[in-house]
């Protein structure tokens, strides 16, 4: 379940380059660059534009309301950074609306999607923010001839974990696979569906729109992103399984993990790299069972009162991660993740772990 650790957010665009030389390659590179980042308040856009500060891009970043309190964690982010970050007021289904972002922008990072599994109306609430904002982002980067659009997909449009979609090789999922389970009819009533769905359709629309308009597009797939937490508020499937966790519940499904860290440098690492190119998904090979996260958890915070495992659970495999592993060279180990992460909500005061019972 554990894996080397990455030499850091700078990872390599070449394995035959030290850690220093990489870094000085990152900040020289990224000098008087500027990168649009979509729905910049994001769990893991919020990490992407911190990553992208740190190493001297200069950041335009959309979120629907620059005065809204949910966004509050940005306004200092770039405080002693080499970077500088602009935000800006944008809507997924106004066409026009990320014009400005993309304006003079070398790379556009769209990572602005709905991800929960409450949507009222499948349609108007997941499948078609999803979709139509991925095109109204993709025709702003056009107009805006950036270099290449980097789409933050999902593992989702890889697989839709229904029990009659299996792997095209048999065993393991790859970024050959496709989750071809989107007929309407499948996702209309489902609301997990509907968001499982709406990443396939999504990112479908974006490999469309690059081929039509001779746009260099990059997809990432992460499976589920876990980490350290920035924002100062609780939404979204991984914040909230994670909040869950520490408060007294059992982890609800055994899934292939990732560290919102690692897909960050990934997506830094789509762009700037010129043998970069096609889908990655970015996750752990095998799926994160309760045991073990129970495990970590009750070894490092004796005194919380953990929810048991019912039964000793294995990893499975499931994902074939051999080309994000070249593109990044490693990943962080699990172990980090979840206790990063655990850190990271208690700190905030944004997740209160139950105690132990004295007997």
């Amino acid at each position: 379940l554990t894996s080397s650790r990455s030499p850091g957010p700078a990872a390599s665009v070449s394995s035959n380059m030290s850690p220093t030389l990489l870094a000085l390659f990152l900040v020289t590179h990224a000098a008087a660059q500027t990168v649009c980042v979509t729905g910049a308040g994001g769990y893991v856009a919020t990490e992407l534009v911190k990553q992208l500060l740190e190493n001297g891009f200069h950041v335009k970043g959309t979120v629907r309301d620059t005065t809204a309190m949910q966004y509050k964690h940005l306004n200092k982010i770039d405080t002693a950074l080499p970077g500088k970050l602009q935000l800006m007021a944008a809507d997924l289904l106004n066409e026009s609306s990320f014009d400005e972002c993309a304006d003079g922008s070398k790379y556009v990072f769209h990572t602005a999607s709905p991800f929960h599994f409450d949507a009222r109306n499948t349609l108007e609430d997941m499948v078609k923010p999803a979709r139509d904002g991925t095109e109204n982002v993709l025709k702003s980067a056009i107009k805006a001839k950036v270099e290449r659009v980097i789409v933050t997909s999902s593992f989702a449009a890889s697989a839709s974990f229904l029990p009659d979609d299996k792997p095209d090789d048999g065993e393991l999922y790859s970024e050959e696979d496709w989750n071809d389970f989107i007929d309407e009819s499948i996702w209309k009533d489902n609301k997990q569906q509907a968001y499982i769905a709406s990443k396939s359709i999504a990112e479908r629309k974006a490999w469309e729109m690059g081929k039509a308009h001779g746009i260099d597009v990059v997809v990432i797939q992460p499976s589920l992103v876990m980490g350290p937490v920035h924002a100062p508020r609780v939404e979204g499937v991984s914040v909230g399984t994670m909040k869950s966790l520490i408060e007294g519940s059992p982890l609800p499904f055994a899934f292939p993990w990732c560290d919102n860290r690692d897909v960050a440098r990934a997506h830094i690492q789509a762009a700037i790299n010129p043998k970069a190119s096609g889908r990655y998904i970015i996750s752990s090979k095998n799926t994160v069972p309760h045991s073990y996260v129970y495990d970590v958890l009750s070894k490092n915070f004796p005194t919380v009162a953990w929810a048991k495992p019912g039964k000793e659970e294995s990893p499975t495999p499931m994902v074939n991660n051999k080309k994000i592993m070249s593109l990044l060279g490693g990943l962080y180990p699990l172990e980090d993740t979840i206790l990063d992460m655990a850190r990271s909500l208690m700190a905030s005061g944004l997740a209160q772990p139950k105690k132990q019972v004295e007997l």
